[in-house]
């Protein structure tokens, strides 16, 4: 039963990922080196996907931008992974692979500084 309850609380945070506007950073990612001026859209991979077309959505419209062959990200079996999140790449450890090459990350362990309003975590409305 407490397998049945863990998937279940689980399942309740899926929707709160649909609202986020986190993105995962981390060179083995399709679209890592996207920026907003590589499409007619800005599409990196922190921009929401909703009202988008199959292929503007299916990876995240990157599947031709994928990560070199060297850059492998590892979940080791029985071990951990660890992933950086944050609202775009400079604030991450991977600044200066962003078009800014800024460090903003403030100390704080928040993923958008400790100066960014919840808004910057989650979907205001239907409209952001």
């Amino acid at each position: 039963m407490p397998n049945l309850a863990g998937a279940l609380a689980a399942l309740s945070l899926l929707p709160l990922g649909a609202l986020a506007h986190l993105r995962i950073s981390h060179p083995s990612m399709y679209g890592y080196n996207v920026t907003d001026n590589t499409f007619n859209y800005d599409n990196r991979p922190e921009v929401p996907l909703m009202y988008r077309d199959f292929d503007q959505w299916w990876f995240h419209g990157h599947i031709n931008y994928p990560p070199h062959p060297h850059d492998v990200f590892e979940f080791p079996a029985g071990g951990s992974a660890v992933l950086e999140i944050g609202c775009n790449k400079a604030w991450s450890s991977y600044y200066k692979t962003d078009p800014g090459q800024t460090d903003l990350r403030d100390g704080s362990n928040r993923p958008c500084g400790r100066n960014a309003p919840n808004s910057a975590l989650h979907a205001v409305d239907i409209n952001d």
